[in-house]
């Protein structure tokens, strides 16, 4: 059996707005779907620790998305889907910029949390200097 202290306080969760922020990719993981279609799983953190995560497919209409994520990580053009093969440790550690959007419930309201769009235009790349992420070549004073 568990009691609250009488010194237990009710802290409301904190709700963050839709609208573009930096993110560093903190996890990427490789999943395959029950259909056998296989996925990443990103997780992304903003320096005040906002957070969020979405899966990006390789295959179909959702590897638009995809395109827009290798884009801004400086992996792929953005026109062209790329045909060199990647691993997880490419994107993982990039810093970008992502007009992340609201999540909604079932009637279509905000939640209060934050998701990917599906839009390629919506991942931007950063870095101070050329405003594109180099993999090959880290970002002398990062962020974060």
């Amino acid at each position: 059996m568990v009691k609250f202290s009488k010194t237990a306080e009710v802290v409301k969760a904190v709700t963050y707005e839709p609208g573009e922020y930096l993110f560093k990719i903190y996890e990427v993981q490789e999943k395959t779907s029950k259909a056998g279609n296989d996925y990443w799983l990103v997780k992304f953190e903003t320096k005040d620790g906002v957070k969020m995560s979405d899966i990006f497919l390789f295959a179909g209409k959702g590897a638009t998305k995809t395109l827009g994520l290798f884009t801004a990580c400086g992996l792929a053009d953005g026109e062209n889907f790329p045909t060199k093969e990647f691993d997880t440790d490419d994107i993982l550690g990039s810093y970008l910029y992502v007009n992340a959007i609201a999540d909604l419930d079932e009637n279509k309201k905000p939640t209060g949390y934050l998701k990917c769009p599906w839009d390629i235009k919506d991942y931007k790349p950063y870095d101070k200097k050329q405003k594109k992420v180099v993999v090959e070549e880290p970002i002398e004073e990062l962020p974060f």
